[in-house]
């Protein structure tokens, strides 16, 4: 039963992290979509940090989600 619990548990904080990362990539796709329209250099610089902050953020996701298969003690600063 326990180990039930677990892999349910396991499972979900998977698709939780997939649903997570998708809308990191997403937000990223967006900012750099809309790069193309913009004029202003402060804007463009201000959406150039956005379109970097997504992707560490989904970098940082990923790698969180690579973890799960890991033992604790094998997890890289997790």
């Amino acid at each position: 039963m326990q180990q039930t619990t677990q892999l349910l548990k396991a499972a979900i904080e998977a698709e939780a992290l997939d649903f997570a990362i998708n809308q990191e990539v997403k937000a990223k796709e967006n900012y750099t979509a809309l790069l193309e329209r913009l004029r202003d250099p402060d804007d463009i610089e201000f959406c150039q940090q956005l379109v970097t902050e997504e992707e560490a953020h989904a970098q940082r996701l990923r790698k969180l989600r690579l973890s799960l298969d890991m033992d604790h003690a094998e997890r890289p600063g997790m």
